[in-house]
């Protein structure tokens, strides 16, 4: 989270219910992440990452930083964060 936006590296519902995963997401032309305005629409109904590209990147580009200064030997579970991901 970023103010009032919420970033979730997750396609599709990111849940239990569908479409789950980014290979059915893709399917149905969903974006691979999901972006909220919470004070707009505290129910996230509208995922706006298409909309607001730069704001996704820079979202993501804070999350990475922060995930990299933290030291530990997680690296082999970082790999499943979306830049190490390769491209779709």
């Amino acid at each position: 989270r970023s103010g009032r936006w919420k970033l979730c590296f997750c396609p599709g519902s990111g849940g239990w219910s569908e479409p789950r995963g980014l290979a059915r997401a893709k399917e149905l032309g969903l974006p691979p992440v999901q972006l909220f305005d919470l004070e707009a629409d505290p129910a996230e109904a509208t995922n706006l990452a298409l909309r607001d590209p730069e704001r996704v990147a820079a979202m993501t580009a804070l999350f990475r930083r922060e995930v990299e200064r933290v030291p530990g030997d997680g690296a082999a579970w970082w790999k499943q964060l979306p830049w190490a991901r390769p491209a779709q």
